[in-house]
């Protein structure tokens, strides 16, 4: 059983699918060239989301990087590693990949 997590991005007028809870494991399809925070190398998911994530039974999030690469993290070290910042698509937990363990 998925179920897809969705958001209001203040800058569209429809809601936005920020990922898929399939078992206890949150999915979040990302584009480098347009999801990677240039700051430094990090992934965000919206607050209002990952907030929520334990609620569903969310344990462990993967994030899968241009169809290429796949990184996981527990969702309680996204929780306490992660930044909240608004670069404009609302508030995000920011979490630096240096974080994150690239799987197979």
């Amino acid at each position: 059983m998925s179920m897809m997590m969705q958001t209001k991005d203040p800058t569209k007028t429809i809601p936005v699918t920020v990922g898929e809870v399939i078992g206890t494991t949150f999915v979040k399809y990302v584009d480098s060239g347009k999801h990677k925070l240039r700051m430094f190398p990090a992934y965000g998911i919206q607050k209002d989301v990952f907030d929520v994530l334990p609620s569903v039974g969310v344990d462990t999030i993967i994030i899968h990087e241009d169809h290429k690469r796949t990184y996981r993290i527990s969702w309680e070290v996204w929780n306490t590693k992660s930044v909240v910042k608004n670069i404009g698509n609302g508030d995000q937990c920011f979490l630096s990949m240096k974080y994150m363990e690239e799987t197979a």
